[in-house]
């Protein structure tokens, strides 16, 4: 098969790089479970860290996507008809499901979670 066949079919419609960095960092929140339960950690702790950057990028994605607007062409996706033609905006979509999922993992001391 041809990069012309992988590229008709949809194959290569996303950026792999934009992928990878997506994935890194929804995953640098993922291990907030760790923390549950715990009276040691403090707001100043790595995995609080980590999620505060997350969240932040999250925030100024959003704003820069608002304020750019939604291109035209970029179509509302169907989860019945899902496809490989997922945008940036289901992307980022993914991203705050992983880490909103990741810290209700956190449900002790009340004052962390």
């Amino acid at each position: 098969m041809t990069f012309r066949d992988y590229a008709a079919n949809d194959f290569c419609s996303h950026s792999f790089a934009l992928y990878r960095a997506k994935e890194r960092i929804e995953r640098a929140a993922s291990d907030l479970y760790k923390l549950n339960g715990s009276a040691t950690i403090g707001w100043d702790d790595d995995a609080y860290a980590r999620l505060r950057v997350v969240v932040d990028f999250i925030v100024e994605a959003v704003e820069i996507l608002d304020k750019a607007g939604v291109p035209k062409g970029v179509k509302m996706r169907v989860r019945a008809h899902r496809g490989s033609s997922e945008t940036f905006y289901d992307y980022l979509a993914k991203m705050m499901f992983e880490v909103i999922f990741s810290a209700s993992q956190v449900r002790a001391p009340s004052d962390l979670s």
